[in-house]
């Protein structure tokens, strides 16, 4: 139930954001070859890691504890990096402000239900991807990686 709850918590966050325009929970290849899909777009991979912290007396879990590789994408066009000088610093910093932003909404989400979420200390990546293109179309994807920690207490919906 607790996996269900943090997925649909995402799913929302998504939904609520002007600005985020698809969630994915799968794995990073689903985002290969998609030429139809919208920016920016979270994808959160579909293999968390997950412990048990603490049993209770009849020996079922009582606090789970979820740890999800999640990542922003966005779309990094031509006339934009000519606008930014190439100087993609800036766009990385844009990037990051719109995964922030989509991790708080998040973050309370599933703190209004009992959850406590934690960022791994800002630890992530930036990441530059660039795709064949003549000028028209995409020609590269900036992407950010951040951990997310999720503990489930099992009294939680």
């Amino acid at each position: 139930m607790s996996l269900q709850v943090i997925i649909k918590a995402f799913r929302d966050a998504e939904a609520a954001s002007v600005v985020i325009k698809n969630f994915n929970y799968g794995k990073a290849w689903d985002f290969n070859g998609v030429p139809s899909r919208e920016y920016p777009a979270i994808l959160v991979d579909s293999q968390p890691d997950w412990s048990v912290k603490r049993q209770g007396s009849n020996g079922l879990p009582s606090i789970k504890e979820y740890t999800f590789k999640t990542f922003i994408y966005d779309e990094y066009w031509r006339g934009e990096q000519t606008a930014n000088n190439n100087e993609l610093e800036i766009k990385q910093d844009e990037v990051e402000s719109l995964f922030d932003d989509f991790l708080s909404l998040v973050s309370a989400s599933l703190l209004s239900k009992g959850y406590q979420v934690y960022t791994q200390g800002k630890e992530g990546f930036h990441g530059l991807f660039t795709t064949q293109g003549d000028g028209r179309h995409n020609s590269s994807l900036i992407t950010v990686f951040q951990k997310l920690r999720i503990v489930a207490p099992a009294n939680c919906p």
